[in-house]
């Protein structure tokens, strides 16, 4: 039999005479709303078909609901393989075969309405081959804050953010329609295995934000992130001080700000320590080796100059150190380290533990003082000591516990712990 008398047969057989079936169904975003205008393509799939049976490519467009309907040819007989396809966001041709059996067919399209680009990667720990489990990466955008006398400010919000899989992969989607730099930095949760090992870093491996590249803009890109190490041999000295807030805010000058991270670097930048300031803006940082060293912090849109010293012999630790957290900048400030490290402690309190009144000893220079509890709230406040007197605190209202008293200094503000019995 040839293939002209198969094809009557097929006819006359009936097995593609229909009422004109139809291929219909929908076209949604990823977020479930209608995509109007997108054009959805029907055809005969001649790869597969064989090539006597007929050939078509037909198109429709959706409607405001998302819904596109074309009619198939009478000539379409059962068994003939159908593709329909419409083009995704990145212009990849999305398809879907099926195989006609005399009813309607039912293809439903979910895709993205723009251009997506991906932002992924690896995290190591020190080398390429040491990689990183479950870091948590997090993507800022930097914007301009204001231009003040030549000198452009920034904001860092933090729009996203992942954790990192077992061997270090992360991958997050480019966020449309902005136009501000990006940023990307590694660290460790607190309670890994790694979280003292290895310093938060950004990409390219550096440790703060004004000095990390920008990612490439409006593109995919693969970005590896080479987390730095501390590198600490240990030592006789110590580095310590407070986080205040600085001059130039509303409220709350002097208050006591945790949760701020400070880094201490050689000159070259290696890391010898990081840490945290706790819930009184305290930070410490022990069994420091003598050497040079700087000082600084990364807090997201505030610049933070570093400060330079060094511990020796004579001057082994480096006390006093005060950052002023400002709207704009988070630098660090400290005495002279002859005077620091002579440095006598501006009051005296007892007793320690106390029960109803603290005892307050204050020398040098009349002074004002505030409680906090461990929480980092102020629980007293405009305590005003005067050189010379024993000034007494009623303390019997503050329920039992660890308690800060934070005194204003010429050197700054000093914490002082003691227990309310």
């Amino acid at each position: 039999m040839n293939k002209f008398l198969l094809l009557i047969f097929l006819l006359m057989a009936g097995s593609f005479a229909h009422a004109q079936y139809t291929v219909t169904g929908t076209v949604l975003n990823t977020s479930g709303t209608p995509i109007s205008n997108k054009q959805v393509f029907v055809r005969a799939d001649s790869t597969v078909n064989p090539k006597w049976l007929p050939s078509f490519y037909l198109q429709d467009s959706t409607d405001v609901n998302g819904v596109y309907t074309i009619t198939l040819p009478s000539t379409v007989v059962t068994g003939m393989q159908i593709v329909v396809s419409t083009v995704n966001c990145n212009n990849v041709l999305l398809t879907k075969t099926y195989a006609y059996n005399g009813s309607n067919i039912t293809s439903n399209y979910s895709i993205c309405t723009g251009l997506t680009h991906t932002i992924s990667g690896q995290v190591s720990m020190g080398n390429i081959n040491q990689r990183a489990p479950n870091a948590k990466l997090q993507l800022y955008a930097k914007t301009v804050d204001s231009v003040i006398g030549g000198t452009t400010y920034y904001k860092l919000q933090a729009i996203d953010s992942v954790v990192a899989s077992s061997n270090g992969n992360f991958a997050f989607s480019y966020p449309m329609g902005t136009s501000a730099e990006l940023l990307l930095r590694a660290s460790f949760q607190s309670f890994s295995g790694h979280y003292t090992q290895y310093a938060p870093t950004y990409a390219y491996s550096v440790l703060n934000w004004p000095s990390a590249p920008a990612l490439l803009k409006d593109t995919s890109s693969a970005t590896n992130i080479l987390m730095k190490p501390v590198v600490n041999t240990g030592g006789p000295g110590s580095v310590s001080g407070f986080v205040v807030e600085g001059a130039g805010k509303p409220t709350g000058v002097g208050d006591p700000v945790p949760n701020r991270l400070i880094l201490l670097t050689t000159l070259t930048d290696s890391v010898i320590a990081f840490t945290l300031s706790d819930n009184t803006g305290t930070f410490y940082m022990p069994n420091i080796p003598y050497g040079a060293y700087k000082i600084f912090g990364d807090v997201p849109g505030k610049t933070s100059q570093p400060l330079i010293f060094a511990l020796n012999a004579q001057f082994p630790n480096a006390t006093f150190i005060t950052f002023d957290d400002k709207r704009r900048t988070f630098n660090p400030r400290m005495p002279p380290m002859s005077v620091a490290q002579a440095y006598i402690p501006a009051i005296s309190i007892a007793p320690n533990p106390a029960r109803d009144r603290l005892t307050i000893n204050s020398v040098g220079m009349d002074c004002s003082a505030a409680i906090y509890d461990m929480t980092g709230r102020r629980v007293m406040s405009n305590i005003q000591l005067r050189a010379g007197y024993i000034n007494e605190v009623n303390i019997s209202q503050l329920p039992q516990g660890n308690y800060i008293l934070q005194v204003a200094t010429d050197k700054g503000h000093e914490p002082y712990k003691f227990i309310k019995e």
